[in-house]
């Protein structure tokens, strides 16, 4: 039986964990920025091996699996199958992150990453057959005619946000299928990932021979992946996933406010109605989600006080 003193304890680390792997998320720009005189695909395979390193470490030492068991998806179809999807999802995904920082299109990688929420409520729906409830449909409603906005100014669609959004949100429907964990899932898609990063890196008439600090540049850049992974996995284990999914919203912001302080790209009047439109239907998910979990409790409450009266 777990004291209450011990689920406090828990659930704090829970929540630094989760707080540190959205800050990183949210910061990462500063980092990809400094790599911006790389080949994108050079700057890719740097990613994905050294990320592969470490969760094949991490995956040693902190969940004791054996040398064979980093391997053991390819003996199930079943599994190839799903990790070959994911990996190409998540290696696209990746890739348009890394590629719209260098463009500087800050701005809109944060508005994709704001929609990864509202495109998992939509896919779960469509999907899952999920049912929408009134506050989930409201905030879907609302952040379509955020997006218009958004699009509204350059009378085109924000084809790298949307990208963005639908890259992960479908990667995280097919990762629900797969029951290994979250560590050793990420593991078996950049294990997935390495050899085609290879060949682009290898075939690239654009490469770099990089001195010994370039190197430290480009494989820190697999200890940004990794270790966010690591502590969002520790974050899921100790929150509740309603609990963990608020601090998502940290990464996006962080990433607004680095393009608008740091990186000065240019927010109009429309622009900023359109993201504070986006705001509004992520606060309406939020609200809803709180309410619910608060009233469902005192409903259950009543609803056994009930029957216990009929019954007697």
């Amino acid at each position: 039986m777990h004291s209450p003193l011990k689920n406090l304890h828990s659930e704090a680390q829970g929540i630094v964990f989760a707080c540190l792997s959205a800050v990183t998320w949210g910061l990462a720009p500063l980092y990809w920025k400094l790599l911006a005189g790389f080949p994108l695909v050079q700057v890719m395979f740097y990613r994905i091996g050294f990320s592969l390193v470490l969760l094949c470490l991490f995956l040693g030492f902190i969940e004791k699996k054996k040398f064979g068991d980093l391997f053991s998806f390819l003996r199930s179809p079943r599994l190839l199958r799903t990790h070959l999807a994911t990996s190409c999802l998540l290696g696209v995904h990746w890739a348009l992150m890394v590629w719209g920082v260098q463009q500087g299109r800050v701005l809109e990688v944060s508005l994709g990453n704001y929609m990864i929420p509202l495109v998992n409520v939509g896919l779960g729906s469509l999907v899952f057959r999920e049912k929408l409830s009134r506050a989930r449909l409201v905030a879907l409603a609302i952040s379509l005619v955020g997006v218009i906005i958004l699009n509204e100014e350059n009378k085109a669609v924000s084809w790298l946000a949307i990208a963005l959004a639908l890259t992960f949100g479908i990667y995280g429907i097919l990762r629900k299928t797969n029951k290994s964990s979250s560590m050793q899932t990420s593991q078996g898609d950049c294990l997935c990932l390495f050899l085609p990063a290879l060949f682009f890196s290898m075939s690239s008439a654009q490469k770099m021979t990089p001195g010994l600090t370039d190197l430290l540049l480009l494989s820190g850049g697999g200890l940004l992946t990794a270790l966010p992974m690591l502590w969002h996995g520790s974050a899921l284990k100790r929150l509740p996933i309603s609990k963990a999914g608020l601090y998502y919203y940290i990464s996006p912001t962080l990433q607004f406010l680095t393009a608008v302080i740091i990186y000065h790209e240019h927010v109009s009047q429309l622009k900023l109605m359109g993201f504070a439109t986006i705001w509004t239907s992520i606060a309406v998910l939020i609200i809803s989600s709180s309410w619910k979990k608060r009233i469902q409790p005192a409903y259950d409450r009543r609803k056994f006080i009930s029957l216990s009266k009929k019954a007697g």
